[in-house]
C-alpha cells in the first residue's frame, strides 16, 4: 500500500521550489523570513545520556540547549 507519505516523486516536486539548510538552530532560525516554514522537532531532554540520541550526535541536546531554542524562537 503505497501513502502519501511514499510518494517521492510529489515530495520530490514540491522540494524543487524549496531550500533546504542545515546548520545550528539559532543560525537556521536568523535566516527565516515572513512565510517560512522553521520545522523544530528537539528531542526530549532526560536526566541521564543513555537516550539513543548518541547514536545519531555525538553531543545530546541538552537543557542549555533547549533554553537557547527557546529563545531562538
Amino acid at each position: 500500500m503505497v501513502t502519501s507519505e511514499d510518494n517521492f516523486e510529489l515530495i520530490a516536486t514540491r522540494l524543487k521550489h524549496c531550500r533546504l539548510i542545515s546548520f545550528d538552530f539559532e543560525r537556521v532560525i536568523d535566516f527565516a523570513c515572513r512565510d517560512d516554514l522553521v520545522y523544530v522537532d528537539p528531542p526530549y531532554t532526560i536526566n541521564h545520556s543513555d537516550n539513543g540520541f548518541t547514536k545519531y550526535n555525538e553531543k545530546l541536546f541538552d537543557w542549555e540547549d533547549q533554553v537557547r531554542l527557546r529563545d531562538a524562537l
